[in-house]
């Protein structure tokens, strides 16, 4: 089965008019740029029964009879209870490790890939969940990688195993004269306990020298060939391959997870499109570690930065002239992309010019609705001078397909190109962060990069910036006041007259020539803009300049006793505070001078008095044995209060109250 974004990559392909030997993946929400069909078996309906795996849609049985996996949802299962944590549906089957020689079946399925994973394309991370739901012993589960010619569809089974371990999985397609090809990708073991918990397996495996003949096509998940005494009923999920980072293999433009397959082409001429065709002619092209067939000295460019001594394979151009038009040198169908995103796309050119009227290469960049165009030119006289041509641009879908196309126009001899290190990597985040700071009744607001010091005034990549500032006139939703909109950068800023610059706003500023109104809301923040291998980015804070002299906005005394009041309480919930405001009434309150506090469930034996701020003013040791008991408080000046009576319980019960 074919996803629809496969159909419309090759629908590109058709369009392009040539063959292709490419990467590409599905976007799972579980597995970005998974290769697997449906690999959380989500897509389908489960009858929870035996033998129906089938229903599941990308799976399939392996071999012919009715020895094929179960399909079930996350509610049932064949043997003991469903797997946990639930996740949906999934496939179950056993792994039997046992050599049983009258056995004569041997459960397994199959999955017909999104796509095909190219051979020699480096390394695979392979995942999936699984839990043990019944059984004893020692078991292993053994993954297959099938190349079938047929692909897609037209998957013919194979034989019916005659005995558990005869034929072996290796030997299963030879044995029935079949054409499709079978290697083993990994081997992992049975969890120990069968307690119906999922656990997470993951192993990698090379796609360099497997002894296939063409691309692994379907993936095989059966008991291995090994004979173990064990033999366990096992529920499975969550399958998931996609391709390794293991970090650079080459020197490209920016640090990175680079999305291109083979981009440095030391796995050779493979996963990789081209209108032209291999050879040395003029319309042909070679990966090869020598341009002596084209009278020219051309040394790998990764090899050149001095990082990878191993690499040695550039892809050679010959390029057409005097044509009408232009063509795809090189192109590849790029999957993972998150739609929205920008990414860079960069690759390394040198050209090899003749002795007579030379055309130096016009060669244009195209990703994602967007193209660049550059001519090349470098010394030929030096093989490490290569010359980079780089263009940003915005994902439309999760998977593009980028190309290289040359322009075949050019009336003379040449055209001639050597290309290395493509690759398309997303626009890092420059993590901006900025701290800003109220001074306070001076009006001087201090906004910087990171924290308040010059010590760590920096910008990833050293883009260029502007800081901003503006009033502003709502909260929910946030409204800013544009006419008081105003920006700057180390060159200067817009609130002076056009025409001239200002100071400038540096990474830590004060906003010199802003004027910041007094008791006013303000929105102040920096601007990146996108540069080398960064995206642009954008922090912002709301900052309130307030002014000490302007009492309109105060916490009013029984605000701040009340706050006071919690803090001496330990936050205690709004239930327990309730529960003591009750216990314990005041009275008058507001008070000329003498207060009665009484508590309903307990004798008072002591009574403190602070001020709104918490200051300690009395403290008056009593008797307990009164559940009432009357202060004076004459002596106080008016303002608010805070009082606390104390409980033979030693329980504590706070109120707030007014001196007039």
């Amino acid at each position: 089965m074919m996803c629809k974004k496969s159909k419309f990559i090759m629908a590109l392909l058709l369009i392009l008019g040539c063959s292709v030997q490419a990467v590409m993946a599905q976007n799972s929400t579980f597995c970005p740029g998974n290769f697997f069909t449906n690999g959380d078996f989500e897509i389908g309906v489960p009858t929870n029964v035996s033998n129906n795996i089938t229903l599941a849609s990308g799976w399939d049985k392996i071999w012919a009879g009715n020895s094929e996996a179960d399909y079930y949802d996350q509610f049932n299962a064949a043997i003991g209870a469903p797997p946990s944590p639930a996740s949906g549906d999934y496939g179950s089957l056993w792994i039997d490790s046992r050599n049983l020689s009258n056995s004569t079946w041997r459960e397994g399925m199959l999955n017909e890939l999104a796509t095909p994973v190219p051979l020699n394309t480096g390394n695979y991370a392979f995942s999936f969940d699984i839990a043990c739901l019944h059984g004893s012993g020692d078991a292993e589960i053994s993954v297959y990688g099938i190349y079938d010619p047929n692909y897609p569809g037209g998957y013919v089974y194979a034989n019916s195993p005659t005995a558990s371990h005869t034929p072996l999985n290796v030997n299963l397609f030879s044995a029935s004269g079949l054409p499709q090809e079978i290697v083993l990708l990994g081997t992992v073991p049975v969890p120990n306990q069968c307690d119906d918990t999922y656990n997470s397996m993951t192993f990698s495996f090379s796609t360099n020298g497997l002894a296939l003949t063409g691309n692994i096509t379907h993936i095989a998940i059966a008991s291995s060939d090994a004979i173990i005494q064990g033999g366990k009923y096992v529920a499975v999920d969550n399958f998931c391959m996609v391709v390794q980072d293991n970090g650079p293999d080459g020197d490209y433009c920016c640090d990175g997870n680079n999305l291109v397959q083979n981009g440095n082409f030391e796995a050779g001429n493979t996963g990789f499109l081209s209108t032209y065709t291999v050879g040395t002619f003029p319309g042909e092209y070679e990966v090869t570690t020598t341009a002596a067939a084209f009278g020219a000295t051309v040394a790998d460019h990764s090899f050149c930065s001095g990082n990878f001594p191993n690499n040695s394979n550039f892809m050679l151009v010959n390029g057409r002239t005097q044509q009408a038009g232009s063509n795809t040198i090189w192109g590849q169908p790029i999957t993972g992309l998150e739609e929205g995103e920008r990414y860079k796309f960069c690759v390394n050119f040198k050209n090899m010019p003749q002795c007579t009227f030379d055309v130096l290469p016009k060669i244009t960049l195209q990703a994602g609705g967007s193209t660049t165009t550059a001519t090349i030119s470098t010394t030929p006289t030096d093989p490490c001078d290569w010359q980079s041509v780089e263009m940003n641009f915005t994902a439309t879908s999760t998977t593009e397909l980028i190309r290289i196309i040359l322009d075949e126009n050019g009336n003379g001899d040449g055209n001639d190109l050597a290309i290395d290190d493509i690759a398309v990597l997303k626009l890092a985040s420059p993590g901006l962060n900025i701290t800003v700071q109220h001074q306070g009744s001076n009006q001087q607001i201090t906004a910087s990069v990171n924290n308040i010091s010059v010590a760590d005034d920096s910008i990833a990549g050293d883009c260029e910036y502007a800081w901003f500032v503006a009033e502003v006139n709502n909260v929910s939703p946030l409204g800013i006041d544009i006419g008081t909109l105003a920006s700057g950068n180390q060159a200067g800023n817009t609130v002076v007259p056009p025409g001239t610059s200002g100071s400038p706003w540096d990474l830590t500023t004060t906003f010199p020539d802003y004027v910041f109104a007094p008791n006013t809301l303000y929105v102040i923040g920096i601007y990146q803009r996108e540069c080398g291998c960064y995206a642009s980015d954008f922090a912002y804070q709301l900052t309130y300049n307030f002014a000490e002299s302007n009492n309109g906005f105060q916490l009013t005394p029984e605000q701040i006793a009340k706050i006071v009041e919690l803090i001496e309480q330990g936050h205690s919930s709004a239930a327990t505070l309730s529960e003591r405001e009750e216990a314990l009434s005041i009275y008058p309150n507001p008070t000329n001078g003498v207060l009665v506090a009484t508590l309903q469930d307990e004798a008072i034996q002591g009574i403190q008095i602070r001020s709104s701020i918490g200051t300690l003013i009395k403290n008056i040791s009593l008797s307990g044995q009164n559940t009432r008991e009357a202060i004076d408080f004459n002596e106080l000046p008016a303002g608010a209060y805070i009082i606390s009576v104390v409980g033979v319980s030693e329980k504590t019960y706070t109120s707030n109250f007014i001196k007039q």
